[in-house]
């Protein structure tokens, strides 16, 4: 039994009016069964909806779609043709309304659909997923393309699960998570560990960076992506492989620049892909930005890093001729005073001395350096210069000295050292 009851139009001047059908189920499998549901105009059905076996467009079905905005139970589609989601329910704006909000059952089932399209906004695949008010998702048989996967919307839903076949579905490549044949958007097997990066994706404290330390993620969704930007002066090499190491994947840019002490990219070596391509801006000590894992059809984008060479890009062959090492050191003088000769010979002194105690650890606990030890720290503090200084107003009674020497790329662990001393 069909009841039709007719309130206030919703505040749209073109909505109809609202048309409550209080059916527990209906199920459509023919073109007639379909156009007698459409005649029926719901616009609001209290039971649950079965759309099957339909191939599209259809001799006798209708040009225009279903004028349903709200599914209170369930919406299953499943073995149609030809379906264009957006054209047969263009109105639908909610869908479980009336199922238990702990519910465990499936609001939203889409499966077995041959040529399955989705439009935009409300209607795209995200757009139709996030119309489930309760219950779980399941869009199965489905070849989501990365256009659709965006941001990795898909996988900071654990009530959401997208999957298909690869080969039987006539994919060129899985863009979720990949075992065997089957592409997922949740699945223990994956071998992924998945995870949403807080503050938009921007990275640029110790703080945050030691927030992802730990939890071995191997994918980062939400946000725009990954962006290293401006970090400071505490966030070592080590802390950043630390957070970044297991990496391959980012679903959105990864975004480095304005760095002032990152020097090589080795957090990233594992990154295969980037959902936004790659860029690296005006980064002024780095020297190595190779990713070997990268693959060949992410797009780079490389400018303003004043010592990085083309064979030390992301697709580089080799580190650039000369690692860069950078030591900061707080020298406090007058606002308007200039560096001396004085101050350079202190600071020059105390880089070299830094220099020596390294080499002289890394001898007495059998580090990778060995003998070429002496020689780094001679052709270092040989390299130094006036030239060398960088001035660097902080406050008003105090600057920052950057002072810049150059070593052999043998000696890369070098460039991981840092200390501070004021004078």
């Amino acid at each position: 039994t069909t009841t039709t009851t007719t309130t206030s139009p919703p505040p749209s001047s073109d909505a109809l009016p609202s048309r409550l059908c209080d059916r527990a189920s209906v199920t459509i499998s023919t073109e007639q069964e379909l156009l007698a549901f459409r005649n029926a105009g719901c616009t609001v059905l209290r039971g649950s909806l079965t759309i099957q076996q339909l191939q599209f467009p259809g001799s006798s079905l209708p040009n225009s779609g279903l004028a349903l905005q709200e599914i209170e139970g369930q919406l299953l589609v499943q073995a149609t043709r030809g379906l264009r989601f957006g054209q047969l329910l263009p109105e639908l704006q909610a869908v479980g309304t009336g199922l238990p909000a702990s519910s465990s059952a499936v609001g939203l089932q889409l499966s077995g659909n041959v040529a399955l399209t989705f439009g935009s906004g409300r209607s795209s695949l995200q757009g139709v997923v996030g119309l489930v008010q309760h219950g779980r998702v399941v869009v199965a048989d489905y070849c989501a393309q990365a256009a659709e996967l965006q941001s990795g919307w898909w996988a900071l839903q654990p009530h959401v699960l997208l999957t298909h076949s690869v080969q039987s579905t006539g994919c060129v490549a899985c863009h979720m998570l990949a075992v065997g044949d089957g592409c997922y958007s949740q699945h223990a097997g994956s071998g992924e560990v998945v995870c949403a990066v807080a503050d938009g994706g921007v990275v640029s404290s110790l703080a945050q960076v030691q927030a992802l330390a730990g939890r071995n993620c191997t994918w980062l969704v939400g946000g725009s992506g990954l962006a290293l930007q401006r970090l400071s002066s505490a966030v070592t090499e080590a802390a950043l492989v630390a957070a970044l190491g297991r990496v391959r994947q980012v679903s959105g840019l990864v975004h480095i620049s304005d760095n002032q002490h990152l020097v090589g990219l080795d957090c990233l070596r594992q990154l295969q892909r980037a959902g936004g391509g790659i860029l690296i801006r005006n980064n002024r000590g780095l020297v190595d930005a190779r990713l070997p894992a990268l693959a060949a059809d992410v797009a780079v984008q490389v400018a303003d890093n004043p010592h990085l060479c083309p064979e030390g890009y992301p697709r580089g062959t080799a580190p650039c001729n000369q690692v860069r090492l950078q030591q900061t050191l707080q020298l406090t003088v007058s606002a308007g005073s200039n560096l001396t000769s004085t101050d350079a010979s202190f600071l020059a002194g105390a880089l070299g001395q830094a220099l020596r105690s390294y080499a002289q650890s890394t001898n007495s606990s059998g580090g990778s350096s060995g003998s070429n030890s002496s020689g780094v720290v001679a052709g270092a503090l040989a390299n130094i210069s006036l030239a060398d200084l960088q001035l660097q107003e902080t406050t008003s009674d105090s600057r920052e000295v950057l002072l810049t020497s150059y070593i052999s790329p043998e000696a890369r662990q070098l460039s991981t050292y840092s200390s501070s001393s004021s004078s």
